[in-house]
Order: structure tokens, then C-alpha cells, then sequence
């Protein structure tokens, strides 16, 4: 193996390719990094509500909220967290949410048929749910 072949750290691309650290990106981004984002700024009341279904199902805040939208739009969409870490919830009140093409479009849509905001939309979804929850309706 000549030289050049060999990285920094003395490995070759093909032996770094196989590390858990470089598996799969090979320099391209995640498709969850493609999709469409929108920083949601929430209330206390939802900030809570969200944090306490994310440890509960061990899935990301931003998983959750992906999920109650998904589920008001009758579309899948399954979690892309790596799981709940209580240390990053730091209760801030702002999450970045990045959304399927799929479930951005039907925000988009009642956007413009309701002359609302994203941010209305997207709050009244998460507020429905957990007043349904809070009836026994809904379920996580």
C-alpha cells in the first residue's frame, strides 16, 4: 500500500468507511437533514407535555412533535432519534423541527386554505392531541 493510501491515523478509506463513525455518510447528508426545517418556539405547558412523551418513549422531542403532526395528517412517519437523553432537555422553549416533504406540503396546505400561520397550525395540532390524551382518547 503506497503512502498516500493511508490517512492520518494510519488507516486506509476503506478500513474508516467501515467504522461506526463514517458508516453511511460517505461524505452525503442524512435525508432527515434534506428536509424541509421550521424552529417552533412552544409554550411551557407544551414544552412539559412534549418532555414527558419523549421519556416516555425513549424518542427525541422533536420525534414527538414530528409524530402528533404525522398522526393529525394520517401519515407514518417513524422516529429518527437516537432516543430520549434527559441532559440535553434543557426545556428551552424553542425545538427545531425537520419535517418529511409529505407532512411540510400538508402544513403548507392548510397554511393557505386557513390563512394561518405555520406556527398556529402546527400548535393547535400539538394542543389537540394532548387535550385528547387528557380525555383518554388518544394514546402514544
Amino acid at each position: 500500500m503506497s503512502p498516500e493510501d493511508r490517512s492520518l491515523n494510519g488507516r486506509t478509506r476503506r478500513e474508516r468507511a467501515g467504522s461506526s463513525k463514517h458508516r453511511g455518510r460517505r461524505g452525503r447528508k442524512h435525508l432527515v437533514e434534506t428536509w424541509p426545517s421550521y424552529l417552533l418556539t412552544l409554550l411551557p405547558s407544551e414544552r412539559q407535555s412534549l418532555s414527558a412523551s419523549a421519556a416516555a418513549q425513549n424518542v427525541s422531542i422533536a420525534d414527538v412533535a414530528r409524530g402528533i403532526l404525522c398522526a393529525a395528517y394520517g401519515l407514518h412517519c417513524p422516529p429518527k432519534s437516537n432516543g430520549y437523553h434527559a441532559g440535553k432537555d434543557t426545556g428551552r422553549l424553542n425545538i427545531l423541527l425537520r419535517m418529511p416533504p409529505k407532512l411540510w406540503r400538508c402544513i403548507e396546505d392548510e397554511q393557505t386554505r386557513l390563512n394561518e400561520t405555520k406556527r398556529a397550525i402546527i400548535l393547535d395540532k400539538i394542543e389537540a392531541h394532548y387535550r385528547r390524551e387528557s380525555d383518554g382518547e388518544a394514546t402514544d
